[in-house]
């Protein structure tokens, strides 16, 4: 059956975090007609095995194995090529993106038919609950390197770095052979091609602090 929702999962070494994230969104995200698509670059821990028993378990998991290619951009990208649903949505595997937002990226993107919605740690209902030094000081750069991309590109983003956005998938792939596939900031990528930019809109997000693994 043919899900409405692709959820696209990048992950590195997140044994801990595989699970606790499919169950998280399974509680929070209140549409039923979606998949989730592991792409895993490599891990050297448990994380390919606890796919495996959660795709063993649960029909609406993916995955895909990647060898020899560390690349969140095209991580997403191969995910993108095996779904088959009307929207897609790029998410951490880490728990700092919290799936309840999941709902309101949804909802807004069909509402108001645009191409794209963005997630952003820095409007001001943006909730941050991180506490530890290490992520106010790479929030603290992200903010520094968002200035510059906007001003280097002539932009008007509050987060053109941010890790979670829902697209409509023929949109993305239409515009998929202008895209560089290349880094950790696919949403810029993607963002870059448009010429309309009124077909994209930003969202306030909460941000949880990482418990398990490394960033």
């Amino acid at each position: 059956m043919k899900k409405e929702i692709s959820i696209i999962v990048p992950c590195l070494n997140e044994e801990k975090n595989i699970k606790k994230l499919y169950l998280a969104v399974r509680k929070k995200f209140k549409n039923r007609s979606y998949e989730i698509i592991y792409v895993d670059d490599d891990s050297i821990d448990r994380s390919q095995k606890e796919i495996k028993i959660l795709a063993k378990k649960y029909n609406n998991v993916k995955y895909i194995f990647r060898k020899n290619d560390r690349d969140l951009s095209r991580s997403f990208y191969s995910g993108l090529k095996i779904s088959k649903s009307k929207y897609i949505i790029l998410m951490d595997c880490d728990l700092q993106h919290d799936p309840q937002v999941l709902n309101k990226l949804l909802k807004t993107i069909k509402l108001n038919n645009y191409e794209c919605v963005s997630g952003s740690r820095f409007m001001i209902d943006s909730v941050n609950n991180t506490k530890k030094f290490k992520y106010k000081f790479r929030l603290i750069l992200s903010k520094i390197l968002n200035s510059f991309i906007n001003f280097m590109l002539n932009i008007k983003l509050t987060d053109p770095l941010t890790g979670i956005f829902i697209a409509d998938r023929k949109a993305f792939i239409k515009k998929s052979k202008k895209l560089y596939l290349n880094g950790y900031k696919i949403f810029l990528d993607f963002y870059a091609s448009y010429k309309e930019k009124k077909l994209h809109i930003e969202i306030p997000i909460k941000l949880n602090e990482r418990i398990y693994g490394k960033s």
